[in-house]
């Protein structure tokens, strides 16, 4: 009685004490200890940046997303993981590209600026559309305010090639950018989304000039004409050593009604527009090729006087 009492009392005690024969519950393993967590050192703002590779002559680079482009002999470039930086024989000319996947053009050339410049906050003055040129489908070019006595040039492009966007900023000392304009435009005019192969008329034979494509040619010129401020200009198209078209565009004077034609002449002697443009006429082709009509308006090219025969 008393041994059955003493048991009830103590329900903390194992109850082997007081049965005959207990067995011993089996005693579980140790806990495993837990796996070691290993992980990766954040990066750091102070990590080292990329490697400065100056270049000793003209070569082929790239961007992370593929775009090509040449890169001058003597600049120096960064590759970072997302941009590419070049800076000029000035240290005071930086070339940035980023590539971006934003919807539209003003959000990657903001998010660019934001990539360089944390704390970004220059007034836009100016923000115009460009044609597509060299496998681009579209571009767009950004001018910044800039004061006086910064004597500093800040600008960009963006360009289109399907559903992204190559962005390039430009920041350069005035003295800089006019030193190394040409360098500069081996950049720009060597930009080219990735896959791009320039399109080759070896060994093809060019269409006649019937009067269908006589029309889609002159209308061309015509469009291009006004948009350079050009009052009336000449046109020949010759094919197969025959001349196929000659006649005139716009008017032989501004503000007057008479239309050019094939016999209206144009001033190219010592005297006058064409004789101080006359390696003019050749630039200003050169011009239109590489930078297109907007270059020719503002170089103030020959828009020249016609007068009838």
């Amino acid at each position: 009685m008393r041994t059955a009492l003493l048991c009830a009392l103590t329900g903390s005690i194992p109850l082997a004490a007081c049965g005959a024969d207990p067995k011993l519950a089996p005693v579980p393993p140790p806990a495993a200890p837990p796996p070691e967590v290993t992980t990766a050192a954040p990066s750091l703002p102070g990590d080292a940046p990329p490697a400065r590779q100056k270049l000793a002559g003209d070569g082929p680079q790239e961007t992370g997303a593929g775009a090509t482009f040449t890169a001058p002999a003597g600049w120096t470039i960064q590759k970072y993981a997302d941009r590419v930086a070049l800076e000029g024989p000035e240290p005071d000319f930086r070339v940035t590209l980023i590539d971006s996947k934003a919807s539209n053009a003003d959000d990657a050339v903001k998010n660019a600026w934001l990539v360089v410049h944390p704390d970004w906050k220059r007034p836009l003055k100016l923000a115009t559309p460009e044609p597509g040129r060299r496998g681009w489908d579209e571009g767009r070019g950004y001018e910044y305010e800039t004061s006086p006595n910064e004597k500093v040039i800040v600008f960009a492009k963006a360009f289109r090639y399907g559903d992204a966007w190559t962005v390039m900023l430009i920041e350069s000392g005035q003295a800089a950018f006019e030193r190394r304009l040409g360098q500069f435009r081996v950049i720009t005019q060597s930009l080219k989304p990735k896959g791009y192969k320039k399109e080759s008329f070896a060994g093809k034979a060019a269409h006649p000039l019937d009067a269908d494509r006589i029309k889609q040619i002159t209308d061309m010129i015509d469009r291009a004409r006004d948009v350079a401020g050009i009052p009336g200009i000449a046109v020949s198209l010759v094919q197969g050593g025959k001349v196929v078209f000659q006649g005139g565009l716009g008017v032989k004077e501004i503000g007057k009604p008479a239309k050019v034609d094939d016999g209206t002449l144009f001033i190219i002697a010592s005297n006058g527009c064409e004789s101080r443009h006359r390696p003019g006429a050749a630039r200003g082709r050169r011009m239109v090729q590489r930078e297109g009509l907007d270059a020719l308006r503002a170089d103030g090219a020959c828009q020249g006087e016609a007068s009838e025969r």
